[in-house]
């Protein structure tokens, strides 16, 4: 799959996303960096990653970005930096604490980008979770196919409504909460909108159902 491609299916992914390339000029930055931050796109790409994150520690003020960070050091070598917990300057002037998961996109033929994926209060678990997620999603081919599964059994009114809510990051405990429901319900809407959609877990459940306007 394409670089470009790889980034496309992150527009809409329920994390923020950002991918700078070795000169650490930002190149991609999707909806809900937009969304978490306030920095519009527009205003972003171009720019120097740690003019406009600025990030810190969750404890201090020594900058983690700068010019020739330690991450960017890492990526120009082809080792994937270790993810990261900091917090990053909003367009409202807020710092916001955000765990962050990189990864390294390097292509022989293509250009070779770090891409950061972030989000609000996330653990290690989690982080790690999104990344397996992403790492499936590149793996596979960029459309999913239609089954007759699908055709038959369209996804319910409670399934889009669970979808809705993964798509704005919620985990299944959150969800629940929600609706008042179980989280045994919630993870069985989940499965069950999986095999509709013909995908392999939740991110490209939601990559689906917004490709096919259903979210």
């Amino acid at each position: 799959m394409s670089i470009t491609r790889m980034l496309d299916l992150m527009n809409d992914a329920p994390y923020g996303v950002y991918a700078v390339d070795m000169d650490q000029r930002i190149v991609f930055w999707n909806h809900c960096a937009e969304r978490i931050l306030g920095h519009k796109r527009h205003d972003v790409i171009g720019r120097r990653c740690y003019q406009v994150c600025a990030s810190i520690p969750e404890e201090g003020d020594d900058p983690v970005c700068l010019n020739g960070c330690p991450s960017i050091k890492l990526a120009r070598e082809g080792i994937i930096p270790p993810v990261v917990h900091v917090r990053m300057l909003c367009s409202s002037g807020e710092r916001k604490p955000v765990t962050v998961t990189p990864l390294l996109i390097d292509q022989d033929d293509e250009q070779k980008l770090l891409v950061h994926l972030f989000h609000v209060k996330t653990n290690d678990a989690r982080a790690k979770s999104v990344a397996e997620d992403v790492h499936s999603v590149f793996s596979t081919k960029p459309e999913l196919a239609e089954t007759p599964h699908d055709k038959h059994k369209p996804l319910t009114m409670r399934e889009l409504e669970v979808l809705r809510l993964l798509a704005m990051a919620l985990e299944a405990k959150e969800i629940a909460e929600r609706l008042d429901l179980s989280s045994h319900t919630i993870l069985n809407h989940i499965r069950n909108a999986r095999l509709k959609l013909n995908a392999k877990n939740r991110l490209e459940a939601v990559l689906a159902a917004q490709r096919r306007g259903l979210l």
